[in-house]
């Protein structure tokens, strides 16, 4: 059996306790412990006991996608600091590859361009960094580097990259409504000198597809400077990761 599919079989009960470290030690032999080939033994970092950890990357991958999957629905209906950081991380990924994603424009439900829509493919990035200041770290890094904070109070957005002069921002919310501070767009407008140079910052709030339908900001439509664009994003289940 491949460990894809192995990752597949552990039941959902247990699922989250792998995702945040907290494998029973004691739970038997099974394909989430030591020999099915998911978890495997590590030493701690004084070497005086061991630990079980997930055994590689990609089997944090598949087991996030299997928990996002079993909790989707309930992400937008019983919104937590917990079902957040399970979407932040998801999209994270999702920028890693080349996916299409449901846009419009940052405007009230009233307006008629509230329910015109376009296609839009993001991401195709190279790496993730944390980073406690990701403004000033897209400024001085790489192009297609997602820079992100684990802060979810980090002003205005999430996670940003870069192309050339092009700055792609992203709030991610899985509310029905989202705070759209005027100061903060301001801020950084200012700090990445949108409108000079042909720099340009286009700002999505990444929205959980359950609310997107009625999904709108507060103020409904910020105030925009030359070179700045703000749109809804669904996010849906299963984009590539």
């Amino acid at each position: 059996m491949s460990l894809k599919r192995k990752v597949e079989a552990i039941p959902e009960a247990k699922l989250r306790d792998m995702i945040t470290g907290q494998i029973n030690r004691h739970a038997g032999f099974g394909v989430d412990q030591p020999g099915g080939g998911v978890v495997e033994f590590k030493p701690t970092e004084d070497y005086k006991d061991v630990e079980l950890k997930l055994a590689s990357s990609s089997i944090l991958q598949w087991d996030r996608q299997r928990f996002v999957d079993s909790i989707w629905i309930a992400m937008a209906t019983y919104p937590s600091p917990m079902s957040w950081q399970l979407l932040e991380d998801y999209l994270r990924h999702a920028l890693q590859e080349d996916n299409q994603y449901c846009v419009r424009a940052c405007v009230g439900r009233t307006r008629a361009s509230y329910n015109q829509f376009q296609d839009l493919c993001l991401g195709q990035c190279t790496g993730m960094v944390l980073k406690k200041d990701c403004t000033q770290a897209v400024i001085n890094g790489p192009d297609m580097t997602v820079f992100y904070s684990s802060d979810k109070h980090h002003p205005l957005y999430d996670m940003i990259y870069k192309t050339g002069t092009i700055f792609y921002a992203f709030q991610v919310t899985e509310g029905k409504s989202h705070e759209s501070k005027q100061h903060q767009i301001n801020a950084l407008v200012q700090r990445l000198q949108i409108g000079s140079g042909g720099r340009e910052l286009r700002l999505y709030y990444a929205v959980h597809d359950g609310n997107f339908d009625s999904f709108v900001t507060n103020p409904v439509e910020p105030n925009v400077t030359h070179g700045v664009s703000i749109y809804h994003l669904k996010v849906v289940q299963r984009l590539s990761a």
